[in-house]
């Protein structure tokens, strides 16, 4: 399935690709605090970029590639004793790399000011991910970082934003992306985020 995807948009890109071209940047900063007194943080950075080739006056070839980076640190209402050291707090550093293509559809002409859009398609995601735990030793802080462990896998992503023009090439986006399992559709709100960023036409 994935191969006859990459044949197909590779035969629209070859015969259509031509015609309009849209190139977006897109970013997000994810700042969540939790706990009692709020003391537990979750800190996140999205990166995102594609490129849209447009074989039909609302139908492109999509290419697309993001980086996300989120960070997360609970601290112990009790402090554990371990040895020499007190262990106050732990956590999470989660990277994640992805490209994929697909399709996006616009549902309003060129010519409007607001034009909104939809995209699907397949994307390669690969995972770095590493626990880190925080002490004291009476002398200080020890950040104590554990193995990291990296995954790599096929996900699905679907894609809904708003286009939103500045002038003849520049707009603005600001957009929905959630990526998921293929074919888990129960999923598909489990991993989203909200991004803006701009778009230049030509």
């Amino acid at each position: 399935m994935k191969a006859c995807l990459i044949i197909l948009l590779g035969s629209f890109w070859a015969n259509w690709a031509w015609a309009v071209t849209e190139i977006d940047f897109n970013y997000t900063l994810e700042r969540k605090s939790f706990g009692e007194n709020k003391e537990n943080k979750i800190v996140g950075q999205t990166y995102y970029a594609a490129v849209a080739y447009y074989f039909r006056s609302s139908t492109a070839i999509e290419i697309n590639g993001s980086y996300d980076y989120k960070k997360t640190t609970t601290y112990l209402s009790d402090p554990l004793l371990i040895n020499t050291a007190t262990l106050y707090g732990s956590g999470n550093k989660l990277k994640t790399w992805s490209y994929g293509a697909g399709i996006r559809q616009a549902l309003a002409p060129a010519s409007f000011p607001v034009r909104p859009l939809i995209g699907f398609g397949w994307a390669r995601q690969e995972q770095s991910d590493k626990n880190f735990y925080l002490l004291d030793n009476g002398g200080g802080t020890i950040n104590l970082e554990g193995m990291e462990q990296k995954v790599q896998q096929d996900v699905a992503y679907i894609l809904a934003a708003l286009k939103i023009a500045l002038s003849a090439h520049w707009s603005l986006k600001i957009s929905a992306l959630g990526t998921f399992k293929p074919f888990h559709w129960n999923e598909i709100t489990k991993d989203m985020r909200y991004l803006g960023g701009l778009m230049i036409t030509f």
